[in-house]
């Protein structure tokens, strides 16, 4: 599938969409929205990939919504409520991909782009990079989910502070803050990001996608519910073949391909 504003690339059961609007810093108009949403319809039925990347292209990693487009002129409340209402799909395709998705944020994460990064199971952030909810600078609410996903990744004091500021986070900051998990000097984030993808293919893709949507919902259980779940998740793992024969495959010393079944 060709798409105007993405660059995808498919190599080694890895994915790796270039957010492809550097004029823009990768800002998101609504054919660009809906080019994502399909983009992780589509990575989401092809068995052949296993981990997905996100970058941008250029300066920036992403600065959310393009206010410059026309594309954003609303006139009332019920136009902007079913537009927001399409752009999350964005983040609930993220969620719902039972594959890692990593974000290789190459630089500023703005707004909606710290949204998204976010959103991701990992993010590996260039010295170059910065964050920002800068919502509250042009009198919005923080969006995308970052009210769901900043309290639960750098706790309820801190989020806080950032989205009722708007205040600009560095690389560093982010890392020591728990934001991100790793700063990268910016000419080794595309090297480190793919070393990172090309192992997490190499696993189980049935491990990946249960641990994945465990953690999803592990913050909305309680402790028995949570042991439950992963009993469930457990005993299904332990009746695949990857589990019998990586098994095997321990004890005997050989390296084990994972097949998915």
């Amino acid at each position: 599938m060709e798409y105007k504003y993405l660059i995808v690339k498919k190599e080694n059961r890895v994915a790796t969409i270039i957010l492809n609007r550097p004029e823009k810093l990768n800002g998101l108009n609504v054919e660009m929205t809906h080019e994502l949403i399909d983009l992780f319809n589509e990575v989401a039925r092809d068995d052949s990939i296993r981990v997905l990347i996100i970058t941008g292209a250029g300066r920036a990693f992403s600065v959310g919504a393009d206010l410059s487009s026309s594309d954003f002129t609303v006139e009332s409340a019920g136009q902007a409520y079913q537009m927001m209402k399409t752009a999350t799909q964005i983040i609930m395709g993220i969620r719902n991909l039972p594959k890692p998705v990593i974000a290789a944020v190459n630089g500023a994460a703005v707004g909606g782009g710290t949204s998204l990064a976010i959103a991701c199971d990992i993010i590996l952030a260039s010295d170059k990079a910065k964050f920002s909810e800068i919502f509250i600078s042009r009198g919005l609410h923080p969006d995308w989910g970052s009210t769901y996903f900043l309290p639960r990744l750098i706790g309820a004091a801190k989020a806080r502070e950032l989205m009722l500021t708007g205040r600009m986070v560095d690389a560093a900051e982010a890392e020591k803050i728990g934001l991100i998990s790793r700063v990268v000097p910016g000419d080794q984030l595309e090297k480190v990001s793919l070393e990172m993808a090309l192992n997490l293919a190499k696993l189980s893709p049935l491990a990946l996608g249960m641990i994945k949507n465990s953690l999803n919902n592990s913050l909305e259980m309680d402790l028995s519910k949570n042991l439950e779940n992963e009993a469930k998740a457990q005993s299904i793992l332990f009746l695949t073949e990857d589990f019998r024969e990586s098994v095997a495959a321990f004890f005997e010393k050989k390296e084990y391909l994972f097949k998915g079944k």
